[in-house]
């Protein structure tokens, strides 16, 4: 049987992805399952800076997410994520070094590190950096999900409160910004390396929530309050009355049911994420998404000034029903054009 390896390339996923949105996702056929993926082409990267990652896989990283909110249907036999998320998988092979230690062959090029956890900020000489090869990816899993299908969600870490009562419950080394949230203002969008190997389905969407969009509770004694506030109400508690399986979703505030929301919302009420559909290929590829690409389903409660990057609160993948995928992705940050941004720093 012969082989052949695809090179790597930047894609950047735009408006003209919504054309293609709602087309049913396509089972790749003739994938071979145990086929070695692409060496990623890491010159996909020049034309950008990046911040430091959003979140990423790396053991022992101080970007390794610690928790995933997610959820699935109640079909018979659904498999989805959480816990179907592999935390920390490697991108290659596992060898032994001389010493004996483990080591992974392979990389998805490198992230830069900030010595201080958490501050998105690329160049700022007040945060130095570092960078470190990304060895590890995530991966997610969705399959036999046929009434809505599933999602896996990261939100940002409470910003710790340092009064001395809370010592014992906080590391205020692990300040991420002042507000609370991830702050993409000085930035044209995310960008990250993913795959699907095997006999997988290749669409899936990216969303992103903010202020606008998602309910902001209370994130206890010692955590202090995301500034700014939600800037949008909950679903009321009786969105679900009668509608038998329609849950709310517990970050975006959503009601929804068969996948779609379960009533339309109101002027000001939050949900309606803002989204974007991903095509990936069986190889490693480098994605581009701008901000201004992801787009809102057209309810009373679309946000008219379009997303708000500097209160992104919330990245997800959502899986729609009936796919059956293994998503590899690594590797997230904010990226925008070499020199589009004079001073270097996000603020």
């Amino acid at each position: 049987m012969s082989t052949r390896t695809l090179h790597s390339k930047a894609v950047a996923l735009g408006p003209l992805v919504w054309a293609v949105a709602f087309a049913p996702s396509i089972i790749a056929c003739g994938a071979v399952a145990d086929r070695s993926p692409n060496e990623p082409d890491c010159r996909a990267e020049d034309p950008y800076e990046f911040s430091t990652p959003l979140l990423d896989a790396e053991q022992n990283s101080v970007y390794h997410p610690t928790s995933w909110f997610g959820s699935s249907d109640n079909t018979p036999g659904c498999q989805a994520n959480p816990p179907g998320v592999v935390d920390g998988a490697p991108v290659g092979n596992v060898t032994l070094d001389d010493a004996g230690l483990p080591t992974i062959d392979a990389s998805v090029c490198t992230i830069r590190e900030s010595t201080v956890p958490w501050i998105i900020a690329p160049d700022d000489p007040d945060y130095p950096t570092t960078d470190t090869p990304v060895h590890r990816s995530l991966v997610f899993h969705s399959t036999g999900c046929t009434y809505w299908g599933s999602n896996a969600s990261h939100t940002p870490p409470g910003t710790p409160n340092t009064t001395p009562i809370c010592a014992g419950y906080t590391d205020p080394t692990t300040l991420q910004q002042p507000t609370g949230y991830w702050n993409g203002s000085a930035f044209e969008g995310i960008a990250f390396w993913a795959r699907t190997p095997g006999q997988s389905n290749h669409s899936v969407y990216i969303t992103l929530n903010n202020a606008d969009t998602a309910v902001q509770g209370p994130q206890g004694s010692c955590n202090l309050q995301r500034v700014p506030g939600s800037r949008c109400t909950p679903a009321p508690t009786d969105a679900t009355a009668g509608l038998g399986l329609a849950v709310v979703d517990s970050q975006s505030g959503t009601a929804t049911s068969g996948g779609v929301p379960a009533r339309i919302p109101e002027q000001g009420e939050c949900g309606n994420a803002f989204q974007l559909a991903l095509t990936t290929t069986p190889d490693w590829q480098f994605y581009t998404m701008p901000f201004d690409s992801f787009w809102q389903l057209p309810y009373p409660n679309r946000i008219a000034s379009g997303f708000d990057a500097a209160t992104t609160i919330q990245i997800s993948v959502i899986f729609p029903k009936e796919v059956r995928t293994e998503l590899w992705i690594t590797n997230f940050r904010f990226y925008r054009q070499k020199g589009a941004h004079a001073d270097g720093g996000a603020n």
